[in-house]
Formats: C-alpha cells, structure tokens, sequence
C-alpha cells in the first residue's frame, strides 16, 4: 500500500490553461467544419447534433458542450461568415477607389467573393430560423452585419449628399444595393459549386453559360449605378 504522506508530495500535472484553450478551439472549428460539409450535402433540416456526432466520431454530449443545439451552432457559421465580410467590407472602404462608381464596383465583388469562398457558410448565415425561442448568442453576427451595413450605406449616403445619385433615401437604395449582390452570389454558387453532372436550378446554366464572375459584379454594379444616377 503506498505511503499517503510520499503520494502527497507527487505533483500533479494537469494541462496547461493555454494548452486546453488552443483544443478547445481545434475542436470548435472541427465541429463547424463537419457542420458546414454536413449542412452542404443534405441541407439545414438534415443537419442535427447525433449524425454530426457520428461523422466526428465523437458522442452527442461531447457536441453539447460547445453549442447547445443546432440553432446555436448555424448561429456560429452564421457569425463567422458575418466576421469575415466585415473585415474584407471596412478594408474596402478605407482603400481610395478613383471613382464612386468604381467603388461600388468593389464592394459589390467584395461580397460576391466572400460568399463564393464558402459558399456552405454563406447558406448557412442565411437559412432559415427554426420556429420556437432564438438560440442564445452574443449578437456578434448581427452586430458585424449591422456594421457591414451601415458602411454601405454610408458610402451611398455620401454619393447622395455629392448629388451623384438622385435624391433617395440611402436606407431603401443600400437594401436595393444588397438585393443585387445576395441574387448574384446565390446564383453563381449554384452554378460553380454544383456537381458536374447535375443541372444548374432554374436555368441558370442557360442564363449564365460561362461568364467570369467579376466581371458579371462589375457590370451588375454598373446598371445599378446607371438606374440610380442623377
């Protein structure tokens, strides 16, 4: 039998603070990237916390520990997709554009580029609400898209007060800015990121045959500066 008194002088070695964290956050990220492959092939209503479990090899409770359902977890895709056009939109508004037009130019591609890069994540931000109570969150989503917003509209705001758009209210013409680039970028994800032996929904192949993009936003960028001009 072991001497208690020796045993109570053996250091115990538990993990290091820093350590735990940078797992945690390794594990955090697997779960959401699990999630948004499972989210692409089956969809929001096929995605629950056992079959993500099941692909992660991990138990449902382990899944609970780091979001509590499933609503909380697309509240994750969503902020993260959020986070990353904030970044790119106030990186876009601070950089001199030789003209307005030109800028609006960028901020529409700067979109489109963001939901193209992962495209899972950006039919994640916006899928719909599961009925019941919202999901807990800090409102860090809400608050980027928000800022994402209010950028846009003060780039427009500027345009009217310059009298280089017609008189509107920049709240309605910043919601008709954003109409176009979610249209766009939903469209073209359907068309570059669907399987090669599948038909493009709504005949979009027959719409868009093999257009570049950019240079798709930048023309769609231009026929809404042309219809708001002064």
């Amino acid at each position: 039998m072991a001497d208690p008194a020796r045993t109570a002088d053996i250091p115990v070695r538990l993990p290091a603070p820093g350590r735990v964290e940078r797992r945690r956050a390794r594990v955090r990220e697997a779960i959401l990237d699990a999630a948004e492959q499972l989210f692409a092939r089956h969809g929001a209503d096929a995605l629950s916390m056992r079959r993500l479990a099941g692909d992660l090899e991990l138990s449902p409770a382990a899944i609970y520990k780091y979001f509590g359902s499933k609503e909380e977890l697309l509240g994750a895709l969503r902020e993260q997709f959020f986070q990353r056009l904030l970044e790119r939109v106030e990186h876009t508004a601070i950089t001199p554009a030789p003209t307005p037009q030109v800028r609006l130019r960028d901020m529409v591609r700067v979109y489109v580029e963001t939901a193209l890069e992962r495209p899972h994540h950006y039919a994640a931000a916006f899928a719909p609400a599961a009925a019941g109570p919202p999901p807990r969150t800090d409102g860090s989503a809400e608050a980027a898209a928000d800022r994402a917003h209010a950028i846009l509209m003060t780039a427009i705001a500027e345009d009217l007060e310059a009298g280089r758009l017609r008189p509107a209210d920049p709240e309605l013409v910043a919601m008709q800015v954003w109409v176009v680039m979610h249209g766009l970028s939903m469209v073209l994800i359907h068309k570059v990121n669907r399987p090669a032996d599948a038909p493009c929904p709504s005949g979009v192949q027959g719409v868009l045959p093999d257009l570049d993009p950019g240079a798709l936003c930048d023309a769609m960028a231009d026929l809404v500066w042309r219809g708001l001009g002064a």
